[in-house]
């Protein structure tokens, strides 16, 4: 297994108003959706994984270039590739994948691809 230290949040069992306060303390953010997006604007690497009441254990993994737009179909959701992971498994595709450099590829789709004025544009075209 992997060396780690894990903190946990959830907006309603704990809630944190500045939670990206807590995202800069990390290396790597595991979450979907909105999570995932803060993480990415935070400059940090991300794996699109969680567990909910509704879906159980579903995630698509280290998010990266390559599998951006990919994982955005579903919005960063776990849903894009359905994958159910264990622990061991988990903690051996961090193994694999995960590099610092990660969080800098994200920090650049963030800006190119997320911000608001990219969003606005999407909109007024419709």
């Amino acid at each position: 297994m992997l060396q780690v230290q894990f903190s946990s949040f959830d907006k309603n069992v704990n809630p944190i108003f500045e939670i990206e306060k807590e995202i800069n303390k990390a290396d790597l953010v595991i979450g979907v959706g909105r999570s995932a997006f803060d993480a990415m604007a935070c400059g940090r690497a991300v794996f699109i994984f969680d567990w909910r009441h509704y879906m159980g254990n579903k995630g698509d993994g280290i998010l990266t270039i390559e599998n951006f737009n990919n994982i955005m179909v579903k919005n960063a959701s776990g849903r894009t590739n359905n994958i159910r992971y264990t622990p061991e498994s988990l903690a051996a595709e961090i193994k694999e994948f995960y590099s610092v450099d990660l969080g800098f590829d994200n920090t650049d789709i963030a800006r190119s691809l997320l911000n608001m004025e990219k969003q606005v544009e999407k909109y007024l075209s419709l």
